[in-house]
């Protein structure tokens, strides 16, 4: 019954020609994982679920390997969620015991390298390859190479905000490609404004800058608009507002 649900999930996935990738990723601590493996016919990756504090303690690995499928970690995480598992073990592992991992999924909330340590090394290391590094066709790359132009290292500076209960603060909460990022208190009400600001004088060069990228998040909870928020960046460059 398995492989015919398989089967039939297939032929509509070709007579509709739905994108879709199709993995198998049994739990890594599940006796014999590739047992329920459909047919090479039906999956494209192969992977296992960890939920670990010991990223070297994987198991089924050389098993998963053996269905000849790009392999991947589908979920990955600790089991401790206390904030304190060091995401760079996971690259340690995967040098020193599965070099064969084309790709990995870190899981939500407290399972997230962003709410653990050491997201930035993870990241930034250079045996991961980020959205920038990508072509997906479109005849073009964007590159991060140009770096961080303000990362909120040395604290929040004169940064301001108008319609916000709290802040500004300095925060590892919401880091994007640094060890510190800029965190403000907002109740977020449908059509309201707020705003976010620095009037201090920099020397950044951005003259041969094409983009200029400002990342913001939300946290988890509470989210007004439907899930939407749309928001604008204005930075003076001399004279001008761009």
């Amino acid at each position: 019954m398995y492989g015919d649900i398989c089967s039939i999930i297939l032929q509509i996935q070709n007579n509709y020609t739905i994108n879709i990738i199709w993995v198998y990723s049994p739990d890594q601590s599940r006796a014999n994982p590739s047992h329920y493996y459909p047919g090479y016919s039906y999956v494209d990756i192969v992977a296992l679920d960890v939920y670990t504090d010991d990223p070297n303690s994987v198991k089924s690995y050389d098993e998963m390997l053996t269905l000849n499928k790009p392999f991947a970690l589908a979920e990955v995480g600790p089991s401790t969620t206390n904030g304190g598992f060091d995401y760079t073990r996971w690259l340690t592992a995967m040098q020193s015991k599965f070099p064969g991992v084309a790709d990995f999924l870190a899981w939500n909330d407290g399972w997230s390298p962003i709410k653990n340590q050491n997201v930035w090394a993870l990241f930034n290391n250079q045996l991961v390859i980020n959205r920038g590094k990508l072509n997906l066709g479109d005849g073009a790359t964007s590159s991060t190479s140009g770096g961080v132009l303000y990362n909120f290292s040395n604290g929040v500076g004169q940064w301001q905000g108008t319609n916000v209960i709290g802040g500004p603060e300095q925060s590892n909460e919401f880091v994007f490609q640094s060890t510190d990022s800029l965190k403000f208190n907002i109740n977020l009400s449908q059509g309201r404004r707020y705003a976010l600001y620095n009037q201090q004088q920099t020397s950044f060069q951005v003259s041969e800058r094409k983009r200029l990228t400002a990342r913001a998040r939300t946290a988890s909870w509470g989210f007004a608009n439907n899930g939407v928020l749309t928001a604008k960046l204005y930075a003076k460059a001399g004279l001008s507002w761009t």
